[in-house]
C-alpha cells in the first residue's frame, strides 16, 4: 500500500488510505500512535492499554460489589 506526501499548511502529510482506516477501526477525529523503528514509521490506533495489576489496584472496598449468598450449583463443589 502506498501514499504520497503533501503540504497541509506549513506541515507535511500523508492521506491514510481507507482501506488501512478500516483494517485499523480508525476514524475521523480519533488518536494514533506513531512509532519510529530504525528507518520504519508505525501508524497505530492508540487505544488504553492496561495492565491487570494496575486495576487490581484500583480495588477499594467501596468499589466492590456486594457478595451474593448463592447455594453452589454444578461441578464448582469439587
Amino acid at each position: 500500500m502506498r501514499a504520497r506526501v503533501s503540504r497541509w499548511g506549513n506541515s507535511l502529510a500523508i492521506r491514510l488510505p481507507q482501506a488501512a482506516l478500516s483494517s485499523l477501526h480508525i476514524h475521523e477525529g480519533e488518536q494514533v500512535e506513531l512509532v519510529l523503528r530504525d528507518d520504519r514509521l508505525e501508524i497505530r490506533a492508540a487505544r488504553p492499554r492496561y495492565r491487570l495489576q494496575d486495576l487490581v489496584d484500583q480495588i477499594t472496598p467501596e468499589n466492590q460489589p456486594d457478595p451474593l449468598d448463592v447455594a453452589p450449583v454444578g461441578e464448582e463443589l469439587l
